[in-house]
């Protein structure tokens, strides 16, 4: 799942850009793709049909506010599509409120990386200047 619930479990981490949205996974029904932990930057807006998203993996959200990383495919009317993944039943007969295009993909912990290692040059830079803040 994603955010509060995406199916392979995700919690929302924050955005990435105005443009993105970063999702953290959360379960394995998308096994071997995407591991509990793996992070999934989205798309924010919308930016195709829903047609343009038949068989692609995408962050999704229900009209009844679940919300999965799943496959799109073409449900039994226009409006509804069923969702599949690796590992798990498929979800189907519904309808979507908001599509994430995934477009990018961190593996488990890469975040914390980044972060660990901007703070480690933070305290370096604040240790080299003496620990004074440059004059502007």
């Amino acid at each position: 799942m994603i955010g509060t619930e995406f199916s392979s479990r995700y919690s929302m981490i924050g955005a990435i850009s105005e443009e993105t949205i970063a999702f953290e996974v959360a379960g394995d029904s998308m096994l071997p793709k995407y591991e509990n932990g793996d992070t999934i930057v989205v798309y924010r807006e919308q930016r195709h049909p829903l047609s343009s998203f038949y068989g692609e993996e995408a962050a999704v959200r229900l009209k009844t506010g679940e919300r999965y990383l799943k496959t799109i495919e073409r449900g039994k009317s226009p409006t509804s599509v069923n969702l599949t993944s690796f590992n798990a039943k498929p979800i189907t007969g519904v309808k979507l409120e908001w599509i994430g295009e995934i477009c990018v993909t961190l593996p488990r912990g890469q975040i914390e990386r980044l972060r660990n290692k901007a703070a480690a040059r933070a305290r370096k830079a604040t240790r080299s200047a003496g620990g004074r803040t440059p004059d502007k």
